[in-house]
This record gives C-alpha cells, structure tokens and sequence, in this order.
C-alpha cells in the first residue's frame, strides 16, 4: 500500500487554517495543520509523498525561515507560500528557497490546487484523486 498524500498547513491565521484544510480535503487530500512553523518543525518526521503551504510572515520564525530550517535538517519539503503583500523582495526570497508557488491572498482554490499538484510532482508524487479542471 503506498503512503498517502499529505498537505501540510502553516498560518497563524486559526481561521485562514481551517479554510485552507476543508479546501484540500476536497481536493483529495490528507492535511495536517499547525499554527506555527515551531509547533510544525517539533511534529514532522517524513513519512512520504507531502507538500507544504506556509504563510510567508508566521511569528517568531516566518515561513521562509522554516523552510530554510528543513532544509538544513536534510528534510526538503516543495512549499507553497501564501501571503497578503507579496512584494518584489518577498518574492525573490521565496524563489531563491525553491517556491513551487507564492500565492497572494485571497487566492483562487483553483491555483492553490494547481500549486499542490505542481508541488506534489516536483517531488514525485502522485496524487490520488484527479479533480476535473
């Protein structure tokens, strides 16, 4: 039996995290979902195919940092950055880290879709259940 796909969400924002979980879900997905990028480096262990979608400007340590982090640990994860001011710096920065997709808020569920799939595929995973466009 082949792990199942996780979609790991990272926003201080509780109700930004409820709403980003029941739109993935529908897209057929697992998701896990934290509040901090702290709570979420403390719980991860990779245990196969996964993304992230991570709030850009998290307190304590942004979501830029967390990624910088799991990469330092060897643990890479394809992240999607959402944010509500994106700006040219911003988006250089979350480039540079390997941003599969820097969505500014509020977003279409249609490219937040497209961007986990794009992540998912960056890493090699399949998802497993296709959703008509």
């Amino acid at each position: 039996m082949s792990p199942k796909t996780t979609v790991y969400v990272v926003d201080d924002d509780r109700a930004m995290v409820s709403s980003l979980t029941s739109l993935i879900e529908i897209f057929g997905f697992d998701v896990k979902e934290f509040t901090s990028a702290e709570d979420f480096l403390a719980a991860y262990t990779p245990s196969g195919p996964a993304c992230l979608v991570v709030d850009m400007r998290l307190p304590r340590m942004s979501g830029l940092e967390l990624v910088r982090e799991l990469a330092s640990q060897g643990k890479p994860l394809p992240a999607i950055f959402i944010t509500g001011d994106a700006d040219a710096g911003s988006m250089a920065e979350a480039n540079e880290q390997g941003a599969v997709g820097l969505l500014e808020k509020p977003f279409r569920s249609q490219e937040l879709r497209d961007s986990i799939h794009a992540a998912l595929a960056q890493n090699g995973s399949r998802p497993g259940k296709p959703l008509p466009r």
